[in-house]
């Protein structure tokens, strides 16, 4: 689905990206996405790969498979264990401080 038959990828993607970040932004009123940062963070690092694609994806990988050949799935992960060293990053260093 896009915009019309003339217009770029560029131009396609940047108004679905701020349309869905909009939409995004206004349901921060759910606690489920409260903080503003992390979601648009999110969002943003799984859209990329899907706006940066094919139009089969196959730039993508393979997007229907749940193991880590989906870049959807290494994305997700990523964000998930780099937010447990954050978490635990924290904890060190109010530990080391004696916070």
């Amino acid at each position: 689905m896009g915009l019309g038959e003339g217009t770029s990828l560029a131009v396609n993607a940047a108004v679905w990206v701020g349309v869905t970040v909009f939409a995004l932004v206004m349901g921060a009123s759910i606690p489920a996405f409260s903080v503003i940062p992390s979601a648009v963070y999110g969002y943003a690092a799984t859209a990329a790969y899907a706006i940066h694609a094919n139009a089969d994806l196959s730039a993508a990988g393979s997007t229907l498979n749940m193991d880590t050949t989906n870049p959807v799935v290494v994305v997700a992960l990523s964000i998930i264990v780099g937010a447990v060293f954050g978490m635990v990053s924290g904890k060190v260093a109010a530990m080391i401080s004696g916070d």
